[in-house]
């Protein structure tokens, strides 16, 4: 089967430069300007797919990532 979305909470993880704990800022450096950005969830198109970053609204910083097949 295939994988509609991978959920992403361990700051190993190297997303262009970009780590879960930065600020969301570095997200957008490593990405580009976001699709969409809603609520403490911005949403980048990438490849073939999204990357959905979860990010506390009051400090800015990041708490997790999701690789998404389709944005939704």
């Amino acid at each position: 089967g295939t994988v509609s979305q991978i959920f992403l909470q361990a700051n190993q993880v190297d997303f262009n430069g970009a780590r879960i704990g930065d600020k969301i800022d570095k997200f957008k450096t490593a990405f580009g300007d976001p699709v969409s950005d809603r609520n403490g969830d911005m949403h980048f198109k990438y490849k073939t797919g999204f990357v959905s970053v979860n990010y506390d609204t009051q400090t800015d910083d990041t708490v997790a990532v999701y690789l998404l097949a389709e944005d939704f």
